[in-house]
């Protein structure tokens, strides 16, 4: 792999669902890269693709789900064609994966050290012994106190936190080039949720990692991410670096979910911004923009062609986008509302 070849590169990405009377477009073109040492965030409502996307690049799909289309290249080796056989061993090995939950994640009947133990045996070629020292020195990275001591211990032993902490350990054991967080944190209180998001970043910058952070909320990305994508309906909708989304958001979506976000000082008496409607239907195929029924700028065209996502650092699908990209008109009147 050359040195300019991004860690992980998804080009039209495109995974369904069969279902008894329809197929679900799970996942409908997506596009996007990571580089060593770089976090991209992958954010938007429930249901709007960021996991099934992750689960596609895992090829972990559920019973009837299959990639139907385009391309996932991980260090630079295309994977959607490899054989389950091999695909097992880049599990783990080059990609892993942190769900939101390590209480289910983790096998309460196992102690810590024999799941970590049992990962690293899968992929390298040591002996218990080694993979113990090993597990050892893991959990100890990822700061769990007293390492050799929780080697010992059962998931139900730990608090959240600790167990987060130990998924990770399990993720980094054979030392992946890639690391997948999926919602890492949104089973735990908002202290040790912090604490979480800054052991992955600190890992990241540490180990060269390139990282996927898969999340609902805009807010964990802020001051995480390098950049973000926006999911809608299983589609990119827009794509910048964070500085740039949060200061210059171009999408009518983006706009909406960032307008969501509580801020201290909104009075206390105001309502929550929600965005209005809900998302569609996936197994409805789209030749109009998908978040046209819920946009409060939607326009004739709107209703009738497929913006398409525009070229350059800062990408975004709409004909009538917000922010520095808004036609004359809607600048005007957005600085009238302000």
């Amino acid at each position: 792999m050359s040195l300019a070849e991004p860690v992980l590169e998804v080009r039209d990405l495109r995974t369904s669902i069969g279902q008894d009377q329809a197929i679900v477009h799970a996942v409908d073109g997506v596009t996007l890269s990571i580089s060593a040492g770089e976090t991209l965030g992958l954010v938007g409502e429930s249901g709007s693709g960021k996991s099934m996307t992750a689960m596609s690049i895992m090829r972990l799909l559920p019973p009837r789900g299959s990639i139907t289309g385009g391309s996932v290249r991980l260090n630079g080796r295309e994977i959607t064609t490899l054989s389950e056989r091999d695909m097992r061993r880049v599990r783990g090995e080059e990609v892993a994966v942190i769900f939101q939950d390590p209480l289910t994640s983790l096998n309460p009947a196992m102690t810590v050290g024999d799941q970590i133990v049992e990962a690293i045996l899968l992929h390298k070629r040591m002996g218990r012994s080694q993979a113990l020292q090993r597990a050892e020195e893991v959990l100890n990275l990822v700061r769990v106190p007293r390492p050799s001591e929780r080697l010992g211990s059962y998931p139900h032993q730990l608090s959240g936190g600790l167990r987060q902490r130990v998924m990770i350990a399990i993720a980094l054991s054979c030392s992946p080039r890639l690391l997948i967080a999926d919602e890492p944190t949104t089973a735990l209180d908002v202290t040790i949720q912090a604490q979480i998001l800054d052991l992955i970043d600190d890992l990241r910058r540490r180990l060269n990692m390139a990282v996927l952070l898969i999340t609902h909320d805009l807010g964990v990305v802020a001051g995480r991410a390098d950049r973000v994508c926006v999911m809608y309906a299983g589609r990119l909708v827009e794509e910048a670096t964070v500085d740039d989304l949060f200061s210059n958001t171009h999408h009518p979506y983006t706009e909406a979910l960032l307008a969501a976000i509580p801020r201290p000082a909104d009075n206390k008496s105001t309502p929550l911004y929600a965005i209005a409607g809900q998302p569609p239907d996936l197994t409805r195929t789209f030749d109009a923009c998908v978040f046209a029924d819920r946009c409060r700028y939607a326009q004739d065209d709107c209703r009738k062609l497929e913006p398409a996502l525009t070229a350059g650092p800062h990408r975004y699908a709409c004909f009538h986008p917000v922010g520095s990209a808004a036609e004359p008109s809607r600048a005007i009147a957005s600085g009238a509302r302000a």
